[in-house]
């Protein structure tokens, strides 16, 4: 039993899913939804700074997400290759969850409860999937897919099990994304010349979400077709 073939496929699948959100996240229209109450001088300035802008805020928080959710797959796939049940990973996989730290401030403790409650299922229902694909001895994954799933089965597989946007449909309005920026940094000598550079809160979620839901759709797209041309190869 080995862990290491659907580890590389999730983590190939998660790689081009945020390069896709990426070159579909828009930044100058995040800071115009955004950005509250900061000045409109300011952020005329920080829509001329669009590579650091990229570079200081964009990134890192992609970066962030890449990060948290393949720590929080090494805790489902640990949950998988395990027959106890969810109990010894319940607190890891709320804790390691991206989603549960982006609840809304505003949401109700209930809702809240109600919101951990789906995104635990989510992660065991994607742990009870991978079961068969840990179980295969092979390291290499489109030869664990083949091998363990029918054309369909993978298909499917890709269609619902890899749909990471899925909770922002389930609870529109319950997460809320958002970052802090400092003009100082980005600005350099321009930002004296502004009457204020005070860090301010930049409330990404309406961007972030249409750009994750198009990257997604993309590489699902794409991901698909992989599995056409990996079937093939197979017959």
């Amino acid at each position: 039993m080995t862990d290491t073939a659907v580890k590389n496929g999730f983590e190939q699948f998660v790689d081009e899913t945020l390069t896709a959100t990426a070159e579909e996240f828009r930044i100058a229209r995040a800071l115009r939804n955004g950005a509250g109450d900061a000045p409109t001088r300011l952020i005329d300035a920080l829509l001329g700074r669009s590579t650091a802008l990229h570079r200081y805020v964009v990134q890192p928080e992609l970066q962030k997400y890449h990060t948290e959710i393949l720590q929080q797959f090494a805790v489902i796939a640990a949950y998988a290759a395990d027959d106890r049940g969810v109990e010894p990973y319940r607190e890891q996989l709320l804790s390691t969850d991206t989603y549960v730290d982006a609840i809304s401030p505003t949401v109700s403790s209930e809702k809240r409860a109600d919101i951990e409650t789906a995104l635990l299922d989510r992660s065991t229902t994607l742990g009870d999937a991978i079961v068969p694909l840990i179980r295969h001895p092979s390291d290499e994954f489109w030869t664990t897919v083949t091998e363990t799933f029918t054309k369909e089965e993978a298909k499917n597989f890709v269609n619902t099990k890899f749909r990471f946007t899925q909770p922002l449909d389930t609870f529109p309005a319950a997460f809320r994304f958002e970052t802090t920026i400092d003009p100082e940094r980005l600005l350099g000598p321009v930002g004296a010349l502004l009457p204020a550079t005070q860090p301010f809160t930049l409330d990404f979620t309406e961007e972030a979400t249409v750009a994750m839901k198009r990257g997604e759709h993309r590489i699902i797209r794409n991901t698909i077709q992989t599995v056409h041309h990996q079937y093939q190869s197979d017959s």
